[in-house]
């Protein structure tokens, strides 16, 4: 196969079986994406003015009503609290990964007005919000919201352009988002996980040569996290694709594999609906477009969030996806 590039999809096995067989087993048909905790979905609303419903500051008060009179109840409280505002979080990762946009900002909005968060946290929000922005049109204004973010993100060097990167990738802006990387993994010190992503969008987007430059450096790298096997794999993957090597869809599949053993977390989901992406492409350019579409179908909720328009374009022109699932 050619330079692949105009192929991959668009942004986190044990044997030879096409990846459709993991999908049929383990895979996403085992995700239930719509079970989350009851939330009414929420207009989009500036962010200046998120804050809590009528009933949640209802509960508010009558649980510090509680307190008052027994003030032994306190930790209880704090923990109860502390796990509803787990459960929302959850809950927004989830409408962020299947493109609920009302319901993620309506959930931001809860958990910035319910208490205090870290600033890894309360800068997340943050990016998901800017994300959206971007997503619709304005890329300029999102930037402009995550400005003043930069000077506050010294305590994990790269992790605010690594997340900008996210915020072009959303706008369709793919060498925005190589670029961007690149930042990341230069802000970090080469930090082995900055040069995986680096590594991962370069394979994707950017110059095969760098990509491979990279994951060699990468390879080299004495300590990678734990979850990184399927970036790794993923990475090799598109390489191989690009390179027009038979090994492509084993290590599609191994990667995909990987994914789907993470599969329980959304916050997993893009990074599996993505790799399958690429994995259905391979099996398609291999002949096996049934394959192909199998993968697709099962991961189509998230695909049609999370794919840029060239990706839907390319897939529903190759007839990977049907018009109601693209």
């Amino acid at each position: 196969m050619s330079d692949a590039r105009a192929q991959q999809g668009f942004v986190e096995a044990v044997s030879d079986r096409h990846a459709s067989d993991w999908v049929d087993i383990d895979g996403p048909a085992e995700i239930v994406f719509g079970k989350d905790l009851p939330v009414a979905a929420a207009p989009a609303v500036p962010a200046g003015r998120l804050g809590l419903d009528l009933a949640t500051k209802a509960e508010l008060e009558r649980l510090s009503l509680r307190w008052r009179k027994r003030p032994g109840l306190w930790p209880m409280l704090q923990a109860a609290w502390r796990r509803r505002r787990a459960d929302r979080y959850q809950q927004l990762l989830k409408a962020d990964a299947l493109g609920r946009w009302s319901e993620m900002v309506g959930l931001a909005g809860e958990l910035r007005a319910s208490g205090r968060f870290t600033s890894q946290l309360d800068f997340d929000l943050e990016v998901r919000l800017a994300t959206l922005r971007a997503r619709q049109g304005d890329l300029d204004g999102a930037l402009e919201d995550l400005a003043p973010w930069r000077s506050q993100q010294t305590e994990r060097p790269g992790s605010y352009e690594a997340r900008v990167a996210g915020v072009h990738a959303a706008a369709g802006n793919r060498t925005g988002f190589v670029r961007l990387m690149g930042k990341a993994q230069a802000a970090s010190s080469d930090e082995a996980s900055r040069v995986l992503d680096h590594a991962l969008a370069q394979a994707r987007f950017g110059e095969l040569a760098e990509a491979e430059a990279l994951m060699a450096r990468v390879d080299a790298a004495p300590v990678l996290p734990p979850q990184s096997e399927g970036k790794v794999l993923w990475t090799q993957g598109l390489i191989a694709m690009r390179r027009g090597s038979a090994d492509a869809i084993h290590l599609l599949n191994q990667a995909l594999a990987e994914f789907l053993r993470q599969s329980e977390q959304p916050a997993v989901w893009t990074a599996l609906a993505l790799c399958a992406c690429d994995q259905a492409i391979a099996l398609n350019a291999a002949g096996d477009r049934n394959s192909a579409r199998s993968i697709l179908k099962r991961v189509a909720p998230v695909l049609r969030a999370q794919a840029d328009r060239p990706l839907m374009a390319l897939l529903k022109r190759d007839k990977l996806l049907s018009r109601r699932e693209g």
